[in-house]
């Protein structure tokens, strides 16, 4: 789409809290930022909304229990790639005691 910028979390937060300050319009504050006024309004109206979930332990400790399990899950994988590997490297030992030989034969076999 042309004309279409990806802007981070960061400005938008800064972008609102600047414009709930009331110090400038927010056709100012827009501008300064290069959005448009109603994408501004909007995230203001986001910022307000969902202030409070920012001391909602309740969140913070769903989104500790999502890493945790992201956590052990990289380390099951982990795990895995391990236990392919001594695998494979078993199939290739027997591979070549077995005479077997290919005629291109993959590097690092």
């Amino acid at each position: 789409m042309p004309g279409y910028r990806k802007i981070s979390s960061e400005l938008k937060a800064k972008a609102a809290l600047e414009a709930l300050k009331d110090e400038e319009a927010i056709s100012t504050i827009a501008s300064k930022y290069r959005i448009d006024p109603k994408t501004l309004r909007d995230w203001v109206k986001k910022l307000k909304e969902n202030s409070a979930s920012v001391f909602d332990s309740k969140i913070e400790e769903e989104h500790k229990e999502k890493l945790r399990q992201k956590e052990n899950q990289i380390k099951e994988l982990k795990n895995l790639i391990g236990e392919q590997t001594v695998m494979i490297d078993w199939v290739k030992k027997k591979y070549r005691e077995a005479g077997f030989q290919w005629e291109n034969e993959p590097h690092g076999w």
